[in-house]
């Protein structure tokens, strides 16, 4: 059985009319590698943005969330859980990435609506390997991460139907932000092989106009890649990233360099606390901005 399929069986209505809803659920699939997983600390972060999330005005039981840990499938045994730190791959309780202010501003945009973020991003994967898509209805040529990645936006939806057996579970967009492992000989070819994702995953999943927001590299880690004789492939890279908006229908962009607020770790490759908290704010002000995300004055939504 195909993605398609499947996701076609456990979601019956998806793209059904909502006005009889009695609740909805608006979905971000968010993946990539380690800046989207995130390398924030929560003892480095500020109280208001961490706290706040539950104690601060913003209902974070609205936003359910979940992401991989270690690259394993936990949705399973872990569901979704309110938004907010977690753990990341490297040891380091309470870690975030760009999904807390990005769920943030979004549930302020869209109101009393529930939102949901699916999450799955592993460090140091490659689009051209491990993030491959074939492009076919045989799976078996797609990269480890793909495969992983679609299995858990697969299982990620039917448990929200199970979960919410009378909500309308709606697929907003996808953000991605990936391309550090492609510095290099690859980088000319990740045009192609971006293009070639964008369109596998909108097949895949019957979302042929799926938004999808592409995080750049940032100018902020170029003397990380200067340092390594790569820095002419960090910039093609980039420009690849910004073909491939402009190529491809409903996809935009997201500039993350130093104008735009961001800053990097001492390593030079991972955007420290502020880097995160901006990544977030910036894809979430393009989703705004672009209008994509969904009208939710008739939604309603049942609070635990």
């Amino acid at each position: 059985m195909t993605w398609k399929l499947v996701v076609l069986c456990t979601l019956v209505g998806l793209h059904a009319p909502y006005a009889h809803a009695q609740e909805v659920i608006n979905v971000f699939l968010l993946g990539g590698q380690s800046n989207m997983l995130g390398r924030a600390n929560v003892e480095d972060s500020d109280p208001l943005l961490v706290n706040g999330l539950g104690d601060g005005g913003i209902a974070s039981n609205n936003v359910l969330y979940h992401h991989n840990y270690r690259g394993e499938q936990t949705l399973a045994a872990n569901g979704f859980v309110a938004l907010g730190p977690r753990p990341s791959d490297d040891d380091q309780p309470g870690n975030f990435g760009p999904e807390l202010t990005f769920g943030r501003d979004i549930q302020i945009a869209v109101g009393n609506a529930r939102i949901a973020i699916l999450k799955y991003a592993v460090g140091g994967t490659s689009l051209y390997g491990d993030w491959y898509a074939d492009g076919s209805d045989n799976q078996s040529n797609d990269g480890p991460q793909y495969v992983a990645f679609k299995q858990l936006i697969s299982e990620g939806l039917a448990r929200l139907r199970t979960d919410h057996p009378d909500a309308e579970i709606r697929v907003i967009a996808m953000l991605w932000h990936q391309g550090e492992a492609d510095v290099g000989s690859q980088a000319y070819n990740y045009e192609a092989n971006l293009i070639h994702f964008i369109h596998d995953l909108r097949h895949d999943f019957d979302l042929p106009d799926l938004p999808f927001f592409i995080g750049g590299l940032s100018d902020t880690q170029e003397s990380f890649y200067q340092a390594k004789d790569r820095l002419t492939a960090f910039h093609v890279l980039v420009q690849a990233q910004k073909n491939v908006a402009a190529a491809v229908s409903n996809c935009w962009f997201v500039s993350l360099d130093s104008d735009d607020g961001m800053t990097i770790g001492p390593a030079g490759l991972h955007f420290d606390v502020n880097g995160y908290k901006v990544m977030g704010e910036r894809f979430a002000a393009m989703a705004i901005q672009q209008e994509v995300l969904p009208d939710t004055s008739d939604d309603t939504i049942a609070h635990p």
